[in-house]
């Protein structure tokens, strides 16, 4: 008795709150003799840690969840007339003292619990169910009423829950017993309030005993007081705060709470302990839980990283063996001084890079993309851009999963890798065959100009070549060095039209085939080809400027899931937590991921425009 006075002398009393799962918590304030509290003058911490983004709820403005009442109104044959009359007007004047989002539930009990009126926030609902006087029936099956009460509560989650039990008399053959519904109540931190309505016969023992074991107050009265009472219960039980948080207290310890308010010095405190962590599982149990936290996926993982890593280092740490190349060898047996061209060096790759060269020459897309890294002039062989990818990647992948703690988001990078290369490559790649598509009008109207002058076409095309910019001066050399090998001019510029995929040249091959065969005025061709060249280059340019706008939108929208994802995880690491460490999350990020490379793809085809 001594405890519970003191409880009741203290201005702040904190219990917890139902209706949340670990780490989110609840809790429900009490603050007495205080009119209306700010929540920024409620403070909560953890074990003396102040706990940052709680929500601060009144119940008189409760929010859906936060608040609810079931009414349990004896309907036994001793209620029958004004008793019963004056709960179900006392029950609509507490439905209609409701405010916010507090939800309302009647059950009515004779030897049997009939749901009136389910949990519900519905006025015109609660109104329609309070309306009529309901009939009476035989029993009074006091704690089976209560059970029913409780499982009503505990379906909704409601943060904050109480059970007003409104009786004349004790309880007569229900199937639970009091020790139960009050042991059920304190575990769904339900709070207790009966009500009892005084009559000849009327024993209050069993509701006084129900009331104190449940955590409410017992109130004795009249039937003609009983409007009084229920909205004296609903005026202090709405004069109470929720507190939602989330823990960051570790399993399986013990967590003191503290709840402080501004202006009252004594502080409310509660204990509670963190759920306990999984103790004994097998590595079969990890797996249905999180794949990436098995042994086999730690397996694999590290076995991946050990070989690119391994590879990375041969890569840098083997000396490497310089030799010429193959244009220069040719270059030998050619006219010297008809193009004054720069002898290249190629590395000669190193015995790990030679390896994974001959492993690569296995696969279709080697030559295609070999061809590209030599168009794109990236200044590295195509061997030694995939064994630094690959370094790359791992390191990054490793990086993100030490930074992140999930191995998810290293499977992403390590399936990004390749693709970052690609894309490189391929934007590298279409630079340069712009940079050609450029140069060519200019070129051509020389080559026609020189032929005008007199000389022949292979030697308007040397003359040309010898002064023109990268990429053209290279590109047109190459066709200068097969047809002093012997092939023919034609054939000679098929490969340049492949190579910087120009129909445009392709033109001037065919041209040049009509000259060798027939004759003709050259140069008036060539000219008219410049011109048209000229003008699909100004219609390229202006489709590009139309489609800027949707290109960046491309980038925009492609790169907005991962950054947001980055930034919540910042703020905020427990909210994006089940994405990678549940298996449906995990799922759900891969699909996520493939859906965005999709549509990323999908909006390059529709701005990527042919001309």
């Amino acid at each position: 008795m001594g405890a519970s006075a003191a409880r009741a002398a203290s201005p702040l009393q904190v219990s917890q709150g139902a209706g949340a799962s670990f780490p989110a918590r609840s809790l429900v304030l009490s603050v007495h003799n205080r009119g209306l509290v700010r929540p920024s003058q409620i403070h909560l911490s953890e074990n003396g840690q102040a706990v940052e983004g709680a929500v601060v709820r009144a119940i008189a403005n409760a929010g859906i969840g936060d608040f609810g009442v079931v009414l349990a109104i004896d309907v036994s044959p001793s209620m029958q007339g004004q008793p019963l009359k004056n709960a179900m007007a006392a029950a609509r004047a507490l439905a209609g003292q409701r405010t916010g989002q507090q939800q309302l539930g009647v059950l009515l009990f004779d030897k049997a619990a009939h749901v009136a009126l389910p949990l519900t926030a519905n006025a015109p609902a609660i109104a329609k169910a309070l309306a009529k006087t309901p009939t009476v029936g035989p029993g009074t099956h006091i704690n089976d009423a209560l059970s029913g009460a409780l499982r009503q509560l505990a379906a909704t989650r409601v943060a904050a829950g109480a059970v007003i039990l409104l009786s004349d008399g004790a309880d007569r053959g229900s199937v639970s017993t009091e020790p139960e519904v009050a042991a059920a109540a304190r575990a769904g931190h339900v709070s207790l309030y009966t009500v009892g309505v005084r009559d000849p016969n009327f024993d209050p023992s069993s509701l006084q005993m129900l009331a104190r074991d449940g955590g409410g107050r017992y109130i004795e009265a009249s039937a003609s007081e009983l409007q009084r009472v229920f909205t004296t219960l609903e005026a202090g039980l709405t004069s109470r705060y929720v507190l939602h948080y989330r823990s960051r207290a570790p399993l399986g310890h013990r967590v003191h709470v503290t709840v402080a308010v501004d202006g009252i010095r004594q502080a409310a405190t509660l204990t509670y302990l963190s759920p306990s962590p999984p103790q004994g599982l097998s590595v079969k149990h990890l797996k249905a839980t999180s794949f990436w936290v098995s042994t086999l996926a730690l397996v694999l993982v590290s076995c991946a990283a050990a070989l690119l890593l391994g590879l990375a280092l041969f890569v840098y740490l083997l000396p490497r063996l310089r030799r010429g190349g193959l244009r220069r060898r040719v270059g030998e047996f050619t006219s010297v001084g008809v193009l004054a061209t720069k002898p290249t060096l190629e590395k000669a790759p190193s015995r790990p890079l030679l390896a994974l060269e001959h492993l690569l020459e296995r696969t279709s897309w080697w030559p295609e993309f070999k061809l590209n890294v030599e168009i794109a002039r990236m200044h590295r062989t195509a061997v030694e851009l995939v064994a630094l990818d690959a370094l790359a990647t791992i390191v990054a992948a490793v990086f993100v999963s030490f930074a992140l703690g999930t191995a998810v988001l290293s499977v992403l990078v390590l399936l990004l890798g390749p693709l970052a290369l690609r894309a490189v490559v391929k934007q590298r790649l279409h630079k340069q065959r712009e940079l050609f598509a450029d140069q060519l009008p200019t070129h051509l109207q020389e080559l026609a100009s020189t032929m005008r002058a007199g000389h022949s076409l292979i030697s308007g095309i040397t003359s040309m070549a010898r002064a023109a910019p990268e990429p053209a001066h290279s590109e047109w050399a190459r066709v200068i060095a097969d047809e002093q090998l012997g092939m023919p001019l034609e054939k000679a510029m098929r490969p340049l039209a492949q190579r910087m995929d120009s129909e445009d040249v392709g033109q001037v091959a065919l041209v040049a085939a009509l000259h060798h065969r027939t004759g003709g005025n050259m140069a008036e061709v060539l000219e008219r080809v410049a011109d048209s060249v000229r003008e699909r280059a100004e219609l390229r340019r202006e489709l590009q400027a139309l489609t800027a706008q949707a290109r960046l939108s491309r980038y925009v929208v492609t790169a907005l899931p991962p950054v947001v994802i980055a930034l919540v995880a910042l703020i905020n690491p427990g909210y994006v937590r089940p994405l990678f460490h549940t298996p449906a999350g995990v799922i759900l990020v891969f699909v996520a991921s493939g859906l965005v490379i999709s549509g990323s793809f999908v909006m390059r085809a529709i701005t990527n425009i042919k001309v």
